[in-house]
């Protein structure tokens, strides 16, 4: 008898988890609350323990048609002093896998591919997430009732499987804010095959190539919670490091900012039963 798995989010984290659960026999059903998948943020580095799932489950080729393989890994200060160069470009050797960028909406896109339209779920926002000895039943927004024998809580940091399972949870309350951006790597002279980052002694600076000529850059300091205008003043006065240059390459419409919250006291446990999380709904 196939077993059925339902999976609360269609991240990266669900849909991967759809995608490996499929590869070993299960029937998998990906529920996603928004009527279309969407990302958080802009790019994003692929470790190799990542890339070793994503290989092992078939989409290393399909992978690298999307991403940008990074041989350098460089530090420096707010004035462009170098800190650290470390080369990157044996990981494969070293750890079973290199290190990647890629756009966070082309993994997406690769991953819901990968899954099946047939098996993702849209629309389906969930409320609560029940189990006994013999299933586990999940209730949606929409009505819609469902029931298998394991359910994964990949549904975010404000994890309705989460809260079903282990009770509402406290967040920090430092209101720390990342901002990402996008530029074209040309633009700003930047290496199209390095990541590097930057610290100052109150923000931190990181960029990397995701792919299609493009990049991206994350950042944090001290007091920028509000305005985009004071996160390019105040990252443009880093002069000396190649940080002015990838402000002024980017267009301000792909400048967004997300708040960074963490739980005040890790859960000891990430599953219960039949339910487990996975994600920002797990850490």
């Amino acid at each position: 008898m196939t077993r059925h798995a339902i999976i609360c989010g269609g991240g990266i984290s669900g849909l991967t988890a759809g995608i490996y659960l499929g590869r070993m026999g299960w029937d998998v059903t990906v529920c996603e609350k928004d009527p279309e998948l969407r990302t958080a943020g802009a790019g994003l580095n692929l470790w190799p323990n990542g890339i070793r799932v994503l290989e092992k489950i078939g989409l290393r080729q399909a992978l690298e048609n999307i991403g940008v393989f990074l041989n350098a890994y460089r530090t420096f200060s707010s004035n462009g002093e170098p800190i650290a160069v470390e080369d990157v470009s044996g990981w494969r050797e070293k750890y079973g896998a290199p290190l990647y960028g890629v756009h966070r909406r082309n993994l997406s896109r690769m991953l819901s591919d990968a899954l099946g339209q047939d098996k993702l779920r849209l629309g389906h926002e969930l409320v609560s997430v029940q189990q006994d000895g013999s299933e586990a039943v999940c209730t949606f927004g929409n009505g819609e009732t469902m029931r298998g024998d394991v359910v994964l809580g990949a549904d975010g940091v404000t994890s309705v499987a989460r809260n079903s399972v282990f009770g509402p949870q406290e967040f920090s309350a430092d209101e720390q804010m990342r901002w990402r951006g996008l530029f074209n790597v040309a633009d700003a002279d930047a290496d199209p095959n390095t990541e590097v980052e930057g610290w100052g002694t109150d923000g931190h600076f990181g960029c990397l190539p995701i792919g299609g000529g493009k990049a991206y850059w994350f950042a944090a300091a001290d007091g920028l919670t509000q305005d985009v205008e004071e996160v390019v003043v105040f990252f443009g006065s880093w002069r000396g490091s190649l940080v002015p240059a990838v402000i002024a390459a980017t267009d301000k419409s792909t400048i967004i900012r997300n708040s960074l919250r963490d739980l005040v006291r890790p859960l000891k446990n990430w599953s219960s039963g039949r339910i487990t999380l996975a994600g920002d709904a797990a850490h």
